[in-house]
C-alpha cells in the first residue's frame, strides 16, 4: 500500500510542475498588478498549494527533481517577469538613479535627486518616479556596486533586474549546495527558488536583498567548509589545510561584509556566523569581515555619513504592516516607546537564541549547518515580528531558511505578506496612501493558524487514541 502512495506521488510531482509554470504565465498576463491585487492573492496561493504538495511528496521520499532542473524552471519564472514594470515598488527607480549617478562620476551620498540638477531628460524623467527625492539614499556601498553594475549593463530598470535576478538565481544555486552538504534532498530547494514571494520580489520588483542573500549564503557555505573535519585541532594538521581553512574564514567575513553593505539586516546574523567560525578561525572572519566594510566604504567617504542620517529617519519614523509595533504603539501611546521597547524585546531573543547555539556547538564538535539555520530562522522571525516595518520582500530573510527548515508556518507567511500590497490600490486610484489596521493582524493569523492546524494534525497522527478519549 505504501510503494502503490509512492509511487502515485512520483507521478503526481510531475502535474506540480506545470502547474506552478502555468499559474506564473496568469500572474504575467495581469495588466497591471496593482489593480489585480486579489488576483495577485489567488493565484499565489496555488502557488504555495503546489510547493506544500511537494514538502508532502518529498517527504514521502516521491521527488526525485534534479538541480539542473530545479534551476531551469527557477529561471524560466524569473525570466517572465525580466521585462515587466516594476508595479509593486518604486525602489528600484532609486536603483537607477544611484547608479547613473555613478556612472556619471558622482558620489550617491553627496547630495540628495532633489538637489542634483539632471543632464538629460531621461534622468529627470527618473528622478520623478525616485521616492523620497529629498533624502540621500539609504543603501549601502555594496548596493551601490550593483546599482552601477545594472545602469551599466543597460540604463534602465532591465539592467538592474538582470543583475539581481542573476544574483538570485545563483543564489538558489548555493541553497542547493548547502543542501548537499548537509546530506538533505536537492527538492527542498524549491521553497525559496519557485517561491512565489522570491520571484515576484526579486524578477519582478528587482529589490536588492536577494543580493544580500548571495553574498550571505556564500559566506555561510565557506565557513561550512572552513569547519568540516574538526575531530582534530588545527595545530595536529597538514600546513595547508589549516591555511585553506583559515583563508575560507577569511573570504567568509569578506562574502559577510557585501551582504551587510547591500542591506543592514544580515548584521543579525552575525553572532551566529562567529559561533560557526569556531576559535581557531574566528579572527580571521572577524578579519575579512573588517577588510570588506573597509575596502567598500572608503571610496564612498566622506558624503557616506549622510547615509546614517535616512537611516536615523528611517528608523525613528518609518512603519508599514508591523502587527506588534502597533499594538503597542496604540498601548502606550508613544511610537518612540514602542520601538524602544520592541528593540530591547528582539535583543534579548537573539542573546537567548544565540547563548543556547553556543552551547550547543560547545558540545559538538561539529555543530553542522542544520542547527546553524534553525538558530537562524528564528532569529529572522522574530526580527519580522519585531520590526515596525513590514514590507513585503523582508520576508525573503525568512524564506532563505525555509529550504532547511522545512517550517510550514513560515511558508504560509511567504504567502500571507502579500496582502500588505493592499494600500497600492487606493494609492493608484486615488493617490492616498492608507493603512488597514487589521491587514496586519490578517498576515500574521494565517502562518498562526497554519502552526496550530499541523502541531494538531501531529498530535492525532502521534496518538489518536488519546484524542479522542479527551
Amino acid at each position: 500500500m505504501k510503494a502503490q502512495k509512492t509511487l502515485l506521488l512520483r507521478y503526481a510531482q510531475w502535474l506540480i510542475v506545470p502547474i506552478i509554470v502555468a499559474s506564473y504565465l496568469l500572474l504575467v498576463l495581469l495588466p497591471d498588478f496593482r489593480t489585480a491585487v486579489p488576483e495577485l492573492l489567488g493565484i499565489t496561493a496555488l502557488i504555495i498549494l503546489m510547493l506544500y504538495a511537494t514538502l508532502y511528496a518529498g517527504e514521502q521520499g516521491a521527488v526525485s527533481w534534479s538541480p539542473h532542473f530545479i534551476l531551469l524552471v527557477a529561471a524560466i519564472v524569473r525570466l517572465l517577469f525580466l521585462f515587466r514594470p516594476a508595479e509593486l515598488s518604486d525602489d528600484i527607480y532609486r536603483y537607477l538613479w544611484d547608479g547613473l549617478q555613478l556612472i556619471n562620476g558622482n558620489n550617491p551620498y553627496s547630495l540628495a535627486p532633489a538637489y542634483v540638477h539632471p543632464n538629460s531628460a531621461m534622468l529627470t524623467e527618473l528622478r520623478q518616479r525616485v521616492n523620497h527625492p529629498d533624502l540621500v539614499t539609504i543603501y549601502p556601498p555594496s548596493a551601490q556596486l550593483i546599482f552601477l553594475a545594472g545602469a551599466a549593463l543597460y540604463k534602465s530598470i532591465l539592467g538592474i533586474k538582470a543583475v539581481v535576478a542573476v544574483l538570485d538565481l545563483a543564489a538558489c544555486y548555493l541553497i542547493i549546495r548547502l543542501l548537499h552538504d548537509m546530506r538533505l534532498p536537492a527538492w527542498r530547494s524549491i521553497l525559496y527558488a519557485w517561491n512565489p514571494l522570491t520571484v515576484i520580489e526579486t524578477a519582478a520588483s528587482g529589490h536588492i536583498d536577494a543580493a544580500g542573500l548571495f553574498f550571505f549564503l556564500v559566506s555561510i557555505l565557506l565557513l561550512t567548509n572552513a569547519s568540516t573535519d574538526t575531530a582534530a585541532p588545527l595545530v595536529n594538521k597538514h600546513p595547508s589545510t589549516v591555511f585553506k581553512s583559515r583563508l575560507q574564514a577569511a573570504v567568509s567575513g569578506l562574502a559577510f561584509s557585501c551582504a551587510v553593505l547591500i542591506k543592514l539586516v544580515p548584521l543579525i546574523f552575525l553572532p551566529g556566523l562567529l559561533i560557526l567560525a569556531e576559535k581557531s578561525r574566528r579572527l580571521f572572519f572577524i578579519s575579512g569581515f573588517a577588510a570588506g566594510i573597509f575596502i567598500l566604504t572608503v571610496p564612498f567617504l566622506p558624503p557616506l555619513q549622510n547615509m546614517f542620517n535616512t537611516v536615523s529617519i528611517y528608523a525613528r519614523n518609518w512603519e508599514f504592516s508591523g502587527l506588534a509595533f502597533r499594538l503597542l504603539r496604540n498601548l502606550v501611546s508613544s511610537g518612540s516607546i514602542a520601538r524602544i521597547v520592541l528593540l530591547s524585546v528582539f535583543t534579548v531573543v537573539c542573546l537567548f537564541l544565540y547563548i543556547r547555539l553556543k552551547r550547543k556547538a560547545g558540545l559538538s564538535a561539529d555543530m553542522g549547518g542544520s542547527v546553524l539555520t534553525s538558530a537562524l530562522y528564528i532569529v529572522s522571525l522574530s526580527f519580522l515580528i519585531c520590526t515596525p516595518t513590514l514590507h513585503p520582500w523582508y520576508v525573503l530573510y525568512l524564506v532563505i531558511f525555509l529550504p532547511f527548515t522545512l517550517n510550514v508556518a513560515g511558508l504560509a507567511l511567504s504567502w500571507s505578506i502579500f496582502l500588505a500590497y493592499h494600500v497600492i490600490i487606493a494609492y493608484f486610484y486615488l493617490g492616498r496612501w492608507v493603512e488597514n489596521d487589521y491587514v496586519p493582524a490578517l498576515i500574521w493569523s494565517v502562518p498562526l493558524s497554519v502552526y496550530l492546524l499541523t502541531g494538531a494534525a501531529r498530535r492525532l497522527v502521534s496518538s489518536p487514541t488519546t484524542l479522542l478519549s479527551e
